[in-house]
Formats: C-alpha cells, sequence, structure tokens
C-alpha cells in the first residue's frame, strides 16, 4: 500500500477580538492625545511669533537706541544692510502667520493642509538660516534663529493630523459609489439615481428620459433610436 505525503498548513490562530479592540483603543488615545498636544503647540508657537515680531519691529520703526544702526543687538538681531521697511513687510507677515496658527489650533484637523505649510516654510526658512546666520551673525546666533525652525517644523510633522482625521470633501465619484453600495437606502447617500431605467428626476422635469448603463452614464432617447434605425 503506498500512502501519499500530505503537506499540512500550519495554521495561525487569530487574535482574539478583545486584543484587537485594546490595540484600536490604544491608537485612538494616542490619536486624541496628540491632537491636543497639537492644539496647545500650535497656540505657543503663535504666542511665540506674536511675543518675536511685535516688540522687534515696533523698537525699529521708533528707532530705539537698542536696535538703531551702531547699537549692540543690531548686529545681532537685524541683517545688514539694515532696512526698515523690508523688516516691517517680513514682521507683517509672521505676525499675520502667527493669528493663523491660533485660529488653525481650534480645529487642526480642518486646517491640515496650513500645517503642511508651515512645516515646510519653517524648514525651508530654516535651511536658508543655517547659511545666512553664520555669514552675517556668527555661529552661536544659528542656533538661535535657524534650529529652532527645524524643532519647529519635526514637532508639527509628528503632531499633525493623520490621513483619516482630515475633514477632506467627499467627491461626486464618492457620493455615487456610496449611493450604488447601499443599494435601496437613499438617505446612506445624498447623490442617489438607480443604475438601470429612466431618470425620474429626469422624467418628471418634461425632459428626455435618460438611461443609465454599467458603460453609459446618460443616453437619450434620441440616441436609441438613431442606434436602432
Amino acid at each position: 500500500m503506498r500512502y501519499r505525503e500530505m503537506s499540512v498548513t500550519p495554521t495561525v490562530k487569530a487574535p482574539d477580538r478583545p486584543v484587537l479592540n485594546r490595540l484600536a483603543g490604544a491608537v485612538r488615545v494616542n490619536e486624541a492625545q496628540k491632537m491636543t498636544w497639537l492644539r496647545i503647540f500650535l497656540r505657543v508657537v503663535s504666542l511665540g511669533y506674536l511675543a518675536a515680531f511685535i516688540p522687534w519691529i515696533t523698537l525699529i520703526l521708533l528707532d530705539a537706541p537698542v536696535l538703531s544702526p551702531g547699537s549692540t543687538f543690531a548686529p545681532l538681531l537685524r541683517f545688514q544692510p539694515y532696512n526698515a521697511d523690508y523688516e516691517a513687510m517680513l514682521a507683517a507677515i509672521n505676525i499675520v502667520w502667527a493669528l493663523m496658527l491660533w485660529r488653525a489650533s481650534e480645529d487642526p484637523a480642518k486646517h491640515s493642509m496650513f500645517i503642511d505649510y508651515t512645516i515646510w516654510a519653517s524648514a525651508a526658512h530654516g535651511f536658508v538660516m543655517l547659511i545666512v546666520t553664520p555669514i552675517q551673525k556668527g555661529l552661536p546666533m544659528t542656533f538661535i534663529e535657524g534650529v529652532p525652525l527645524f524643532f519647529l517644523a519635526a514637532v508639527l510633522l509628528w503632531l499633525r493630523p493623520s490621513d483619516s482625521r482630515r475633514g477632506a470633501p467627499v467627491s461626486l465619484a464618492n457620493q455615487v459609489r456610496r449611493g450604488r453600495q447601499y443599494g435601496s437606502n437613499r438617505t446612506a447617500s445624498p447623490v442617489h439615481r438607480p443604475r438601470f431605467g429612466p431618470d425620474p428626476t429626469v422624467a418628471a422635469e418634461g425632459r428626455h428620459t435618460v438611461y443609465r448603463g454599467r458603460r453609459f452614464s446618460r443616453v437619450s432617447v434620441q440616441a436609441f433610436s438613431s442606434i436602432s434605425n
């Protein structure tokens, strides 16, 4: 008697459902904590920008001795050649930026694109400061003006809202797909129309009867008559 060798595939036991639920709960808690930390961090950055740029530009526009050309702190806190008009423009951009960061902190998931812009802009600004600051102000000022920008970008990159929490608008194609998925449940999707047969909306308006199929989105009666002839 011959015996055939049979290969036995080992079965892997699926993890228990309570374990999966605990892991999912931990992920949700982490996401909620990160969102709380992101709100706090955005407000801290906003206040930091306001506290740095408002006094800075005020002293420059008032021609205060502490930041006037020839003073001790002017070469450290201003770039040469000194230009108050350019510095006022730079301060205005950063002050508005700070106000928008505070506004984004109220609901970071709805302002994910602005947070992404802040990440990339801070990293690019820091890269420029790494090149310019050592030339004009020395290496110690690089760690004060350039390195914190990379820290800001890194923290925001870690705390940024995940794709699942972003409030992206649902496209028309996704709405139609949802309507097909739920079948006759018209309340599941705002856009739901039958896949085959006449369109009741168009027929009620007295226009040409519209048919729907798998390959044709709208085919009028005239098109059917021309094809049959």
